[in-house]
Order: C-alpha cells, then structure tokens, then sequence
C-alpha cells in the first residue's frame, strides 16, 4: 500500500506541476512587428509607430532601432490602425490590421518622400482706394480721440493725422488765408 499512495502522490504531483508550468505558456495576446523603409530601401532610424484600436481607444507607440526594426507586444486581439511616420516622409497608415491570440502580424512600411508645399495665408482687406474721386478724407474715432496723447490740449493737433491738411503748426489756429478750400 505504501507503494501505491507513493505512486498516486506522485502523478497528482506531476500533474499539477505541468498544469502550473503550462499556463504560463498560454498566450492572450499577439504583437506587431515590421520595418521602415524608404523608397530606396534604405532603413529609417527613430520613426514613430503608433497603433490603436478604434473600437476600445486602446494606443501604443513605439520606435524603429538602428535597422529600421519595431515591435509592440502583449496586444489584446483586434483591429488596430498602425501609422507609422518620420519627419521629411509622408507618413504610412494602414487601418484594420487584425491582431490574433499568439500572432504575429508583420507591416513593412515604404515611407515616400514628403511634398513641399508653402501656404500663404493673407489676413485683413486691403487698403480702400476710391478710383472715382482724387479725395482724401480720414476718421478719427471716439477711442482714438481720448487714447491719443495731445500734450498742449489742443484739438487741432489732430489735423496732424489727416493726410488731406497739409503740415502747419497746429498749435494757432489756421487763418483764412491758410485754410484749405474744398469744393
């Protein structure tokens, strides 16, 4: 008898000993692996890799080595969109790459030389030029009228900002002789 509970302990022990040592083994997610290339093959260093599933907002990022290599592990089965982009190259994307239980899904990306393209953007009008008339005329608002400084207090400083007046001394008033005419 001795034998044979030496025998049943035994084969519970080994048992469960393969039991605990295989779930380890079992695998619950996969990995994406690759390389980045550009259209001369050469190998792109420090590109950014960037995954994420859209239906559970999951994201993870990674960057090629010195051989253009990347690999993301431990991702949970699914749907990811992979970008993978670099400065001076236009970025390569690829949507719905699917992901399986111990898989490894393997995207080579071929990054193409980025366009240069210069955006000029003009703000504001231009300046209001009347063709019918040779007129001058010029506002000046309530908020520049208390904003200005006037260090003699006297209002016909203000003519001064109008290009219509010719330049005088503002600080007498302009006698009839001096007045400009306007029809």
């Amino acid at each position: 008898m001795g034998g044979r509970s030496i025998a049943i302990v035994f084969v519970t022990g080994a048992f469960l000993g393969l039991t605990f040592s295989a779930s380890p083994q079992t695998q619950t997610t996969g990995r994406i692996a690759g390389t980045a290339k550009d259209a001369q093959g050469a190998v792109i260093i420090g590109a950014q890799v960037s995954i994420e599933n859209p239906a559970t907002a999951d994201k993870h990022s990674a960057t090629t080595d010195t051989s253009g290599n990347y690999s993301i592990l431990q991702l949970p089965p699914g749907a990811y969109d992979v970008r993978i982009s670099v400065p001076g190259f236009t970025p390569a994307v690829f949507h719905a790459v699917t992901i399986g239980l111990a898989e490894t899904s393997t995207i080579n990306a071929s990054l193409q030389i980025a366009q240069s393209s210069v955006a000029v953007t003009v703000s504001g009008a231009p300046p209001v030029v009347r063709g019918d008339s040779s007129e001058l005329a010029s506002t000046i608002d309530s908020r520049s009228l208390e904003t200005l400084p006037l260090p003699t207090r006297n209002f016909l400083q203000l003519q001064l900002l109008s290009p219509a007046l010719p330049l005088r001394s503002p600080i007498t008033a302009p006698s009839a002789a001096t007045r400009p005419t306007f029809p």
